[in-house]
């Protein structure tokens, strides 16, 4: 008797444990088909360009900074729930599911039911709590919605929400690393190699003139091109050469003044006032 009564508690448990496995599986089973992408539009409300907009931006948020985020558009939920329902998608997609670690959001809207809701994954409650994104649903998407703008609404409420968690969570300061960056990169560059020249133009040009007379070799003219040239902004301007070579002008257009004795002579007088001024 005993034994009888402990095989039919086995198989009662038995039964529960492939119910409660059924229940689950039908709780896990989506009312939506697979998604195609990070924007689902069923209810073809959203225009091509918001459509592409908001791809970009969530596959960047998803590739960057490993946090997933769906939106959803349907015309009715019928007689479900609209909490029941975008939680059923949620889970059917693998959104927010317990066993990943990924955050991960899912905004859907039942534009005929006048309807919508937003599912948020335990890691980022505390980033999105229910009164914050009840407030900004209130006041992004309602508004838009009422005037038929629904790419307009779906587009500011997924931007405010992002910029909320990036705030709080801290990756705003990746995101900056990853937009901001280069580009301050770019200024310092320009500032560098530009900035100098640019300004030195817009101050010495036409205030004052030297003219400078180089001595030396055409070989050495040639290696002190870009230093003349940078000169030039601030009213350096080379008027010749003075060199032993028998040319008219060097290759970068300086005249050459052809005095065979001078150019030697006078690097000879360099070097004997240097001697003299050297310590002995």
């Amino acid at each position: 008797m005993r034994a009888a009564t402990s095989f039919i508690f086995a198989l009662a448990i038995t039964l529960l444990s492939m119910a409660g496995g059924s229940a689950n599986a039908q709780t896990a089973q989506s009312p939506l088909p697979k998604p195609t992408g990070y924007v689902n539009d069923y209810a073809g409300v959203i225009d091509n360009a918001t459509k592409e907009r908001l791809e970009t931006t969530l596959g960047n948020l998803d590739r960057q900074q490993s946090i997933q985020f769906a939106v959803v558009t349907i015309d009715t939920t019928g007689a479900q729930d609209i909490f029941d329902y975008s939680l059923a998608v949620a889970r059917g997609w693998g959104i927010g599911s317990k066993d990943t670690s990924k955050p991960s959001l899912l905004l859907l809207v039942a534009i005929k039911d006048r309807k919508y809701f937003t599912q948020v994954s335990r890691h980022l409650e505390g980033d999105l709590p229910d009164g914050l994104v009840g407030q900004i649903q209130r006041e992004q998407l309602v508004p838009a919605f009422r005037n038929a703008q629904y790419g307009k609404g779906l587009s500011d409420t997924v931007e405010t929400y992002i910029t909320t968690v990036a705030t709080k969570d801290g990756f705003i300061s990746r995101v900056f690393f990853f937009n901001f960056v280069p580009w301050l990169y770019v200024a310092l560059l320009f500032s560098h190699h530009y900035l100098p020249s640019f300004l030195a133009r817009r101050i010495f040009t036409g205030a004052r003139e030297e003219k400078t007379l180089l001595v030396g070799s055409t070989e050495k003219a040639a290696q002190l091109r870009g230093w003349l040239r940078r000169k030039a902004d601030i009213g350096l301007r080379t008027v010749g050469l003075v060199c032993d070579e028998q040319i008219e002008k060097t290759e970068h257009g300086i005249p050459v003044l052809r005095k065979p004795f001078l150019a030697s002579d006078v690097m000879n007088r360099i070097r004997a006032r240097l001697d003299a001024s050297a310590p002995g």
